[in-house]
């Protein structure tokens, strides 16, 4: 199945949209989103179509928002739970790995898990723009 032909949603997918919804009350849009490909087994090759597409419309889109550019993107994978292939795939670096402390870890106490930290660079000049302060 092509990637085009998994785009169009039929009333099956609905249905188990609708299940999957139900059996997750309180479900945000990205864990909604995870669940999906998992159930329909998304894997390699629609992750990195979709990274594509974000990373494509992100400039555009941050810019026309905030006012400035990204130069950047940045993506935080629970490790363990994901290889980081479709990252790798879609030219992501892993740069290293996160402490274990959320925002509100007061005490050091690091008690969430480790989570891996990819990168991809949304401009070509990204470490002069980030050096000069314009990015």
């Amino acid at each position: 199945m092509s990637i085009t032909s998994r785009s169009a949603i039929g009333d099956e997918q609905i249905a188990q949209i609708k299940t999957v919804m139900a059996g997750s009350p309180g479900i945000n849009k990205t864990q909604l989103s995870g669940k999906l490909c998992e159930l329909w087994a998304w894997r390699l090759t629609i992750g990195c179509h979709a990274l594509s597409l974000v990373c494509r419309r992100l400039p555009d889109d941050w810019l026309a928002k905030y006012g400035r550019s990204v130069v950047l993107a940045e993506t935080v994978v629970k490790r363990g739970k994901s290889r980081g292939t479709a990252f790798k795939a879609a030219n992501r670096t892993c740069v290293g790995k996160t402490a274990g402390r959320g925002r509100n870890d007061r005490n050091n106490e690091r008690a969430l898990p480790q989570k891996d930290v990819y990168l991809m660079p949304l401009a070509r000049r990204w470490r002069e723009l980030l050096l000069s302060g314009k990015g």
